[in-house]
């Protein structure tokens, strides 16, 4: 980074899942990052009736903090099943993340186009 802003995405050397690849989707991630016509850079929240098309602007704190209470919310009321991840033929470290992040939860619920390696 430089004066805020990224100039490059390098893999993590030490990671077992890439081993220090970065993808060509994340480097051209930069120009989408800072492109004039992006639509959001900041977090949103609905008020109003749903679909009403009426949004404020968040910080990220409250952001994540709005998401992990709803997920709480939801695992509560329904258990912990309720969270399901499913991913087409992507990219292993995506599996990964996603296998990881629903085991956290307590789901086993994961459905996906090829066989993964659980890590």
């Amino acid at each position: 980074m430089r004066d805020g802003k990224v100039l490059k995405i390098e893999g993590e050397p030490d990671c077992i899942l890439g081993h220090d690849y970065c993808c060509e989707r994340a480097q051209a991630f930069i120009e989408h990052l800072y492109h004039p016509d992006r639509l959001n850079l900041y977090p949103q929240k609905t008020i109003g009736p749903r679909g009403s098309g009426k949004w404020e602007r968040i910080i990220w704190n409250q952001a994540l903090d709005e998401i992990a209470e709803k997920f709480k919310e939801l695992k509560d009321k329904y258990g912990a099943e309720t969270m399901a991840s499913t991913c087409g033929t992507g990219r292993g470290h995506q599996i990964a993340f996603k296998l990881r992040f629903v085991n956290i939860f307590g789901s086993p619920n994961h459905a996906g186009g090829r066989p993964v390696v659980h890590v």
